[in-house]
């Protein structure tokens, strides 16, 4: 109804202006005004649209990261390492998992050498960059929808085919689980234990690397 009303103003001052061959300053000002709620709803449909493209498509690149891991772990029998995060497009060895005897991780949050560990022994967590170049996948596939790296996080057992132990992954994932129905004595916390994950910063970017190594 509010549209509908908007919309027969609006035909009435383009009937004005061609009846009387020109306007006022109100005249337009009050046309601008109009022009500007009719658009407001459209802007809004249109940052909703822009923000599930974005994160759909940075989904869809860690799906098929996803995939990619997984069939690297088929042929290896283990997962890769973490690739560095200070390194930047163009570099040998930008997407390249590091070597955990030539390039040990530094202590989390430092990352000297482009990753790091938290924790001690093989139930240890590394946290780097997406081996992209490691699984055969261009370097886009490491970046998400802003061209920030997204974090590759893997337990450090699972990355060596003599200590992998199936269900022995080290990251703990807790979820909330609310039934369709809305029953309190149905919620409760979920808690996984994963072999490895992807994350990404998100569109503010804070605490990520971009696609140039800082």
């Amino acid at each position: 109804m509010i549209m509908h009303t908007k919309a027969r103003y609006f035909k009435k001052f383009v009937s004005y202006f061609y009846e009387n061959k020109g306007v006022t300053l109100i005249d337009v000002a009050v046309g601008m005004l109009i022009l500007g709620l009719l658009s407001v709803p459209a802007l809004k449909a249109y940052d909703i649209w822009l923000n599930d493209f974005q994160i759909s498509t940075t989904q869809g690149a860690m799906e098929q990261t996803t995939t990619m891991v997984n069939i690297y772990f088929q042929q290896n029998r283990r997962y890769p390492l973490p690739a560095s995060l200070l390194a930047r497009e163009g570099d040998a060895n930008f997407g390249v998992e590091q070597d955990l005897s030539t390039n040990p991780p530094s202590a989390c949050p430092i990352m000297d050498n482009g990753y790091c560990v938290s924790g001690t022994g093989d139930d240890a967590i590394l946290i780097g960059a997406v081996p992209t170049a490691t699984l055969g996948m261009t370097g886009d596939f490491g970046l998400d929808y802003w061209r920030n790296k997204i974090f590759y996080v893997v337990t450090r057992r699972q990355t060596d085919a003599a200590t992998f132990e199936l269900g022995a992954g080290r990251i703990r994932e807790d979820s909330f689980f609310n039934p369709p129905d809305g029953s309190p004595a149905e919620q409760r916390l979920v808690s996984n234990q994963n072999d490895m994950v992807m994350i990404s910063t998100g569109a503010s970017g804070k605490g990520g690397y971009t696609s140039t190594g800082y």
